[in-house]
């Protein structure tokens, strides 16, 4: 259980992600996203939104992204979240992947649970037929599992039947309730012993394994998470302020992306050396120092717009759409989230959308003087 186990929890979301092959999605977004319980969805359904209900049945598959995520009808299929407080009272007829703050599961899942946010709640009148793989700060589980449960956490309890092994990490706290029915072994890597209610029922081994500190990493990818939360705050706010500009901005980008990457790359160096040469000249000073703030500026903006660019970038190629939308920031935050077990990869993407929009930023700058 260590910074290999993570990455594969991680990878395995990204493997695990929609593959979109339904036809005819059905898309929604805006502040609050709502589907009353007399509508039932037959394809596979997509609501990003600060807000969002599902009250009617979805027979595909359902990817959702929010703040605020409650499920309250069957998903026939696959469940996929991005969001902040996530309460699941509906039945998943497969996979739940979640990405997520607080996280509650009260129906029962067919398929298997895979968890990476604050904490996760399997609720008593919730059952898991499949395994658990939770990265986290809490797993607390009332109700059965059928498979294993596998996890990282700070605190963990299990207080009931579980049909495979109990394989965790736990730094803090790990308790093992009176209701427990553990079928499998306990293997756990923890700092302290277990703490086991003499009513719990174990059939395997209960084997503790000597405790390696992984919080670097783990540290690591909270703060990874909250720059990423600032990043996408920051694409937002600028997406909503000057909403036109922004998404003619991103909607000229996949045109010439390459030459406007070539202009970018071009331009960096050559703003310096100006700025420099006009530095050194009394006159030119503060003309220098003006070009030097603007294009700082420019680049500051430029990396603020880069999540937009990667997710219009997806949404042109996976939903075959150019509008421009919050969807879009969306998807550029689930791109850079997934992809959080690959931090060069990140710094690689980002850097190359920057540029690029730096470079489409001045063809357009130089395009508005020449025109005039």
């Amino acid at each position: 259980m260590n910074r290999i186990f993570f990455s594969l929890v991680l990878c395995g979301i990204f493997f695990l992600f929609p593959s979109f092959s339904h036809a005819g999605p059905i898309i929604r977004t805006g502040e609050s996203v709502s589907v009353d319980s007399a509508q039932t969805i037959k394809g596979d359904f997509y609501g990003f939104g600060s807000k969002v209900v599902l009250s009617g049945t979805s027979e595909n598959d359902a990817y959702l992204a929010g703040g605020t995520i409650t499920i309250n009808a069957p998903v026939l299929e696959d469940l996929t979240i991005v969001g902040g407080v996530i309460q699941v009272y509906g039945e998943i007829g497969d996979d739940v992947r979640i990405l997520g703050g607080e996280v509650t599961i009260a129906k029962p899942v067919k398929g298997d649970v895979v968890v990476v946010g604050n904490s996760l709640t399997i609720l008593s009148t919730a059952s898991v037929e499949g395994d658990i793989l939770f990265l986290g700060e809490d797993l607390v589980i009332d109700g059965p599992v059928a498979g294993a449960v596998h996890g990282n956490t700070n605190n963990a309890r299990v207080n009931a039947d579980v049909g495979g092994d109990v394989l965790l990490t736990v730094h803090t706290l790990f308790t093992i309730g009176g209701n427990a029915n553990i079928h499998g072994l306990v293997s756990y890597e923890s700092k302290h012993d277990v703490v086991r209610a003499q009513e719990a029922s174990i059939t395997g081994e209960v084997h503790k394994t000597p405790y390696v500190d992984d919080l670097t990493y783990v540290e690591s990818m909270k703060g990874y998470m909250v720059k990423l939360l600032v990043l996408i705050f920051a694409t937002l706010s600028l997406f909503l302020f000057a909403r036109r500009h922004v998404t003619t901005l991103a909607q000229i980008i996949p045109q010439r992306f390459g030459f406007y990457g070539l202009v970018g790359l071009a331009s960096i160096p050559a703003t310096f050396f100006i700025s420099l040469v006009l530095f050194v000249s009394v006159l030119g000073s503060l003309v220098g120092t003006v070009l030097l703030l603007g294009f700082m500026g420019v680049l500051c903006t430029a990396f603020i717009l880069s999540p937009l660019a990667i997710g219009h970038t997806v949404q042109r190629f996976v939903f075959k759409s150019s509008q421009i939308s919050i969807r879009t920031v969306g998807i550029g935050f689930i791109i850079l989230a997934l992809f959080a077990v690959m931090p060069e990869v990140i710094a690689i993407v980002l850097t190359v959308y920057t540029i690029v929009i730096v470079g489409a930023v001045c063809t357009s700058l130089y395009e508005m003087l020449r025109a005039e």
